[in-house]
């Protein structure tokens, strides 16, 4: 039995044509942001589409490495109980993303297979798990 392919959701953070193809070329089923939402995709709230890629089992990888401290994002991501990747500078290159998620793509493909939620920064040696806090409620201002 052939394994299935990774379920991928690029956000707009990281969701360029050659990340993507990275992925593609390394057998990961990828949707970004803009394959699903078209033109709308820059107005799409992130909880949004946390909530639609998570539900349709797709990790999600993007370079927002602070969406573990927004209250909203990181109740979406509880809730939802996502699996997320993140860069944790958002001023990596394209190339150097898709080195990262090359070496790495091994460990990912099993980490997946542990329910979320969580968040892991790829790091360029490693994946570093990231303290999501899914106990508090989130404030408002």
């Amino acid at each position: 039995m052939t394994p299935s392919p990774l379920l991928v959701f690029l956000d707009r953070s990281v969701g360029t044509k050659k990340i993507a193809q990275a992925l593609r070329v390394l057998g990961a089923d990828v949707q970004t942001i803009q394959d699903r939402y078209g033109d709308e995709s820059s107005a799409v709230a992130d909880v949004l589409w946390i909530a639609d890629a998570t539900r349709d089992g797709r990790v999600l990888i993007g370079a927002d490495q602070r969406i573990r401290y927004n209250a909203l994002e990181r109740q979406a991501l509880c809730l939802h109980a996502a699996r997320c990747f993140t860069f944790p500078r958002g001023n990596l290159t394209a190339a150097q993303m898709i080195d990262r998620i090359t070496r790495h793509l091994p460990t990912i493909i099993q980490l997946v297979d542990r329910p979320g939620p969580y968040v892991f920064h790829i790091l360029a040696d490693s994946l570093a798990r990231m303290n999501l806090d899914c106990g508090s409620p989130p404030k408002v201002s």
